[in-house]
């Protein structure tokens, strides 16, 4: 009986040996003809994303203009 990849709904994957961390990792299912169940399934490092700097210099500028406006 051969695997019919195309009626695939959902795929369901066991992680014996430690855990996944969605937050570190990706899981990429991918259709792969060469396989014999027709698809492959990689695991991904995500990288690292530096945090973002922000310049408030102009924001600040402008609020002091405001709390030294003399009424």
């Amino acid at each position: 009986m051969a695997f019919n990849g195309k009626q695939i709904k959902s795929i369901n994957i066991k992680i014996d040996n430690g855990t996944w961390n969605p937050d570190t990792h990706y899981i990429i299912l991918t259709r792969n003809p060469k396989n014999e169940n027709g698809v492959s399934i990689n695991i991904v490092a995500i990288a690292p994303q530096p945090e973002p700097t922000i310049d408030l210099s102009d924001a600040n500028k402008v609020l002091n203009k405001f709390r030294t406006k003399k009424e």
